[in-house]
């Protein structure tokens, strides 16, 4: 570990060499160009020294003068450095969350408004079809579209033949609830085994209803999508705050001297943090669901069995809870963020630091509305990055 950390700061050390010597050899030293110059540069020598033997106080003012001058430009030069090589970091971040989400373009129409940064407004209005989690239709056009449809596919494929067994589970159980009530010797057990062979019953119906029920969320979440969508129209103060926060950070980094420019990375740092919390959040929601939609023909299989006991269907519930928090969080979401962003308007594309502290806000302002209604399941503050343990 002690080796990486060495190995690590000594690259840093070396890029922040290569990219600022020049700055650092111009503060520290002036370099003659000529003999002329050396000439003058001696006789400023001499003068030099002979202000200090005349006038030793004024001497000492100056060089403190000097030296303060030489650090503070060496500080300049290393924060510069660092800066220059650190935002390498959320710009290739930021490059590769743009290439995944938008990497086939070819199939988008011509009047797909879409940006050409990853943001996290377009990916809770659906902009991006590869986090589409409707199986039950295709995407006809947008980035990554020919990707979403194979996917969702599969997916169906997989449901149906799960589907399948879940019929022939179904058949065995009603099987052996009709030996058991034959064989049943005492009226007790004959009332369980009817209480089982209604739950039975329940669990049929619910096997070829439950792609409609997912269906019918999914669609419920597409409706209140749109309506906030074409509510909010073409304020530009939504839907170009991300984009203009994504090009200004950097123009202003650039723009910036001394310690500005490391405010600026870290503004720069947690934009692109956050979008990448939603990025990963957004992309385990899809695979979720679609696994959850897989086994969903298994959960009606043990629903009598389940049932059997205390007449609740624990198995179920809980699938019912977790496909309907899944399904249901991008609301959420978007409602916050459509209120903060709205909120910060203007005054974040030229102050982005007013846009970060309303995305930071975001996690907050979720565990509030889980909490006010009661709904379970992981949020922001409980996604953690690839290299968090």
């Amino acid at each position: 570990m002690i080796k990486k950390v060495i190995v690590t700061l000594t690259i840093i050390i070396t890029f922040i060499a290569l990219i600022t010597p020049k700055a650092l050899a111009g503060d520290l030293i002036d370099i003659p160009d000529s003999k002329t110059d050396q000439q003058e540069s001696f006789n400023q020598l001499l003068e030099g020294e002979a202000t200090v033997t005349s006038d030793d106080e004024d001497s000492s003012v100056q060089s403190q003068v000097v030296g303060i001058g030489v650090s503070e430009s060496q500080s300049a030069s290393l924060i510069g450095g660092f800066v220059s090589v650190a935002g390498v970091i959320p710009d290739m971040i930021s490059r590769l969350l743009s290439a995944v989400a938008l990497g086939d373009r070819a199939n988008m129409e011509d009047n797909t408004q879409i940006s050409e940064f990853f943001t996290i407004g377009d990916l809770l209005t659906n902009k991006y079809p590869l986090f589409n989690i409707n199986i039950f239709e295709e995407t006809p056009s947008g980035p990554n579209s020919k990707l979403s449809n194979s996917i969702k596919q599969n997916v169906a494929i997989w449901y149906v033949a799960i589907r399948n067994i879940a019929v022939a589970g179904c058949a065995v159980t009603l099987l052996y609830v009709g030996i058991r009530m034959a064989i049943a010797q005492t009226a007790e057990d004959s009332a369980k085994y009817k209480k089982m062979l209604i739950s039975w019953f329940v669990g049929v119906i619910l096997l070829f209803l439950m792609h409609y029920i997912a269906l019918i969320m999914i669609k419920i979440t597409e409706i209140f999508t749109t309506l906030i969508v074409n509510a909010v129209g073409n304020d530009t103060n939504i839907t170009e705050m991300e984009v203009t926060m994504l090009t200004k950070i950097p123009d202003d980094t650039a723009k910036a001297e001394g310690w500005g420019k490391l405010i600026y990375l870290i503004m720069n740092f947690v934009l692109v943090f956050y979008q990448l919390k939603f990025f990963i959040m957004y992309l385990f929601r899809v695979l979720k669901i679609f696994i959850l939609t897989i086994v969903s023909p298994l959960m009606c299989v043990t629903y009598p069995i389940d049932a059997m006991g205390d007449g609740k269907a624990q198995g179920f519930n809980n699938w019912f809870r977790r496909v309907m928090m899944e399904i249901f969080i991008q609301p959420i979401h978007l409602v916050i963020y459509i209120v903060f962003i709205y909120s910060a308007g203007e005054i974040a594309k030229t102050q982005p630091l007013i846009g970060i502290i309303f995305i930071i806000a975001l996690d907050y302002s979720e565990k509030i509305v889980r909490n006010a209604f009661k709904l379970k399941g992981k949020g922001l503050k409980d996604i953690k990055l690839p290299w968090k343990k």
